[in-house]
């Protein structure tokens, strides 16, 4: 999913990449809540690292937990 900001050169994979707002404007502003399990990954991040190979780092919904309001 690409979304277009600032007008440069985009690597574009036909078969692959999408356009954001082509996808927005599809999509349904009513949706049901998905039941999520403690383990389910609640984002993951993707980091170059200092030896160029990508570094995953993810965090769980039972890390949500002991999230407090101030916290955020």
């Amino acid at each position: 999913m690409v979304l277009k900001r600032t007008g440069g050169k985009i690597d574009w994979q036909e078969g692959r990449d999408l356009w954001w707002h082509d996808l927005v404007e599809q999509a349904s502003d009513q949706h049901q809540a998905e039941e999520m399990n403690a383990e389910d990954p609640l984002f993951i991040l993707y980091t170059s690292g200092s030896t160029g190979k990508p570094k995953r780092c993810a965090a769980y919904y039972r890390r949500l937990s002991g999230v407090r309001g101030a916290d955020l």
